[in-house]
């Protein structure tokens, strides 16, 4: 998902010609706003008591992350498959 996020910002960016068009924020929303489409955002799409989601832990030590300020600019742009550290699906809040 990560992958495709930073292709659909870096293909947007270049059709653009503004590297700052779609930003990794706003990329990142995009890439986790499903559940609002799908029409079951009263059950998912939030960390909120009495809904499940999907969770993922990245480490934010690898030296490709680089400075840890902006973590949207991170994770859409810098994270790379050894940095998952952590995968909980379906957890129930």
């Amino acid at each position: 998902m990560f992958g495709i996020m930073k292709l659909v910002q870096n293909l947007e960016n270049g059709k653009a010609e503004n590297e700052f068009k779609l930003t990794a924020r706003r990329v990142l929303e995009l890439g986790t706003s499903r559940a609002r489409l799908d029409g079951i955002a009263d059950k998912v799409g939030s960390l909120k008591a009495g809904k499940r989601a999907d969770l993922i832990m990245v480490s934010t030590r690898d030296v490709n992350l680089g400075i840890f300020t902006d973590p949207a600019h991170m994770l859409v742009t810098r994270r790379s498959p050894r940095t998952l550290i952590t995968v909980v699906i379906d957890a129930a809040f």
